[in-house]
């Protein structure tokens, strides 16, 4: 559920990921989701964790792909990827920066 409170929030200040990979994890007053800024190194295949999935481009360039479809992202670009695809893979260019945004813990829900 999603709750709404005024105030003032304190700005978001990315942690570096613990498992590696080059991510900065950005951690939200919002239970509802997640942000993360993808290392230009997160090339892969990743799991949806049974939610839905946001893969914004702020610069450069990349192509998500799940299955056989694939789509090129460049600055400005975004996909939704629905929580019916278990596995989605991403070819992140250099120099580019990538936000994903996700439902932590979807599956335990």
């Amino acid at each position: 559920m999603v709750t709404y409170e005024m105030g003032r929030f304190a700005p978001l200040v990315p942690h570096k990921d613990e498992g590696g990979g080059g991510d900065h994890i950005y951690s939200t007053p919002a239970n509802e989701f997640a942000i993360s800024e993808l290392g230009s190194d997160s090339s892969g295949e990743f799991a949806s964790n049974g939610g839905p999935v946001l893969i914004f481009c702020l610069e450069g360039g990349l192509e998500v792909s799940a299955g056989t479809a694939a789509v090129a992202l460049k600055r400005g670009g975004g996909a939704l990827i629905p929580a019916c695809i278990e596995k989605y893979s991403l070819k992140v260019d250099r120099a580019t920066r990538v936000f994903r945004v996700i439902v932590p813990d979807a599956i335990g829900e």
